[in-house]
């Protein structure tokens, strides 16, 4: 059953006046709140279909990196699916992940599709094992609804979130600088474009 109230909350965070990206964030740990998680992830398409991180909620003491990680290529399954993805833990049985670490346990990824085409991933994670319930999986693919219908507003809007102009404008650099640039060259410059992308995305 979904909590009308809980969707009011997101509907009024997502249309409110604060940027949008610290909207997502604000989102991020509302939905890690109603199932009691502890991390959530909302990752976006870029112009390239590549999943961009843009905004998350995580306590200090997972491992975000390997976090991020997972969640990315669970959106990613979930947007192929064209539904949710899950796994009880990321660490035990057939759920098992390489890269997984401890204080990653279950997760679950819902695909955010818009009116034409999908638009990204919001995933929802446990630091210990938890297998989702048809209540929770309810709830959170009824946000990941709201949430594609606040991007693809955003996007119409002309404000795409700096992370999506970063990752852009850094794959854009290198295809570019590729065919001109020795090998050394070519590894600096990237350097160099990525260190502009890397301080937005993990604000």
């Amino acid at each position: 059953m979904v909590d009308l109230s809980a969707l009011m909350c997101i509907s009024s965070l997502l249309f409110s006046d604060q940027p949008f990206q610290e909207s997502l964030r604000s989102v991020c740990a509302f939905a890690a709140q109603i199932c009691s998680a502890q991390l959530a992830f909302v990752h976006l398409l870029d112009s390239d279909g590549e999943l961009v991180s843009v905004a998350c909620h995580t306590p200090d003491s997972a491992p975000r990196d390997s976090w991020e990680r997972m969640s990315r290529m669970y959106g990613r399954r979930s947007l192929q699916k064209g539904d949710a993805v899950s796994s009880p833990s990321l660490l035990l049985g057939a759920g098992k992940r390489r890269g997984a670490r401890a204080g990653m346990g279950g997760i679950c990824s819902f695909p955010m599709v818009g009116k034409a085409r999908g638009v990204g991933s919001l995933s929802i994670g446990f630091l210990a094992s938890h297998r989702f319930t048809a209540q929770e999986t309810d709830m959170l693919n009824a946000i990941s609804s709201q949430l594609s219908t606040a991007v693809e507003r955003n996007w119409l809007q002309g404000h795409p979130s700096p992370q999506l102009e970063r990752a852009n404008d850094l794959r854009e650099s290198v295809n570019q600088m590729g065919p001109t640039l020795e090998p050394r060259r070519l590894m600096d410059s990237w350097y160099g474009q990525s260190c502009h992308l890397l301080p937005a995305a993990t604000a």
